[in-house]
Formats: C-alpha cells, structure tokens, sequence
C-alpha cells in the first residue's frame, strides 16, 4: 500500500487546486479580452491568435516532458518552479506594452503552466491515502472545470470594467498565495531515481 508521503496534505490540495483554476482560467479569460487588448496594442488578428495559440502549444508540447522530469527529480521541485515561472508570466503580461512581447510571455506562461500541471495530480495522490485519494483527486478536477467555466464571464466583466490588464493583474495574487502554499506544505524533496533525463527524446518529441 502506499503511503501518503510527507508534507501537509491540505496546503498541498490547496495549491495544486489553485493551479488547476488558474491555467485554464488564463485561457479562457484572455480569449474573452483579445478585442480590447488588440485596438489598445494596435495589434492584428494574426497577432490576436498567436496570443492565445502559444500559450495552448508550449502547454501541450511540453507537458509529457516535464511530467518525467518531475518523475526524475521530484515532482515537487518542478511543481514549484513552473509556479513561479508562470506567476511572474502573468504578471509581467499585465505590465507589458507591446503585443509581441505578450506573444513571448504568453508562450514562457505555458511554459509554467506544463510544468505544474504535469505532476499536480501526481503530488495530491502521493499526498493522500488510498481511502479519500479519489474523492481529492475529483476536487482537483471540479477546480479545473471551474476555471475553465469562469474564465469567460469573470474575464469579460474584468475587461469590461477595469481593462484586459486586469485580467492578468488580478490573478497575480492567486498565484503568489499559491507559491507561499507550496514552500509551506508541498514535499520538495527529490527522486530517488538515477535515471539521467532524456533531453534529446524530449527535443524531438
């Protein structure tokens, strides 16, 4: 039987659910600022696509790849380093002034959204014992779900009242909180595994 490895179970629960509404949240709510980002940016539609598009692509080509590093060196380890990665992304984005940089960050937030989300259910299962880690595993889910569900309405009225940078801006927070959750109660102790990292499969993948 496994045993629920050591750390705290609710902060780690905690941080990864807020993850798990923030990486979504930040793809649909952005999608719902595209118009008011591009006439203050002067931006094109090309460029408009390009914004939502790399932060989807660096996401998805990238995922798997860091799921083994977590595997390697410690899932808590990765999980940490994409959370700061990807909460200085989204910050950065709420301050940048030229579309082709929030095209750059935009790809570096997907970035950190990989590397945490990779191994986020892989910390909560590690976290919890047999008996309830199905039922945490559902909240992490319902998390994401819920990020995905408010993303439009919460970013469309953000936008509306208070401008697209908001949208950036106001998730900052979360994930700074997250990041506090994670040094506080997230094991980052790394693999026992001497299996060295496949960077060129990964390359090619």
């Amino acid at each position: 039987m496994t045993k629920p490895v050591q750390g705290s179970p609710l902060l780690t629960l905690t941080a990864v659910c807020a993850v798990q509404f923030m990486a979504p949240f930040m793809l649909t709510a952005v999608g719902v600022a595209l118009p008011t980002l591009g006439r203050d940016l002067n931006a094109s539609a090309v460029q408009l696509g390009l914004v939502e598009q790399l932060y989807a692509l660096s996401l998805a080509m990238t995922m798997l790849t860091f799921g083994r590093l977590g595997d390697l060196r410690g899932q808590g380890r990765v999980f940490l380093a994409g959370l700061v990665v990807f909460t200085a992304m989204t910050i950065s984005l709420g301050l940048t002034r030229s579309v082709e940089m929030i095209m750059i960050q935009r790809f570096f937030q997907g970035l950190g959204g990989a590397m945490v989300l990779s191994g986020s259910l892989a910390l909560v299962a590690a976290a919890y014992p047999p008996q309830v880690r199905g039922r945490m595993i559902g909240v992490v889910s319902a998390s994401t779900y819920a990020g995905l569900s408010c993303g439009p309405v919460i970013g469309g009225f953000v936008t509306t009242h208070f401008g697209w940078r908001s949208v950036f801006l106001m998730s900052a927070p979360l994930g700074l909180a997250a990041v506090l959750l994670c040094l506080a109660g997230v094991p980052l102790s790394g693999s026992d595994r001497e299996e060295p990292m496949d960077w060129r499969g990964a390359l090619l993948f």
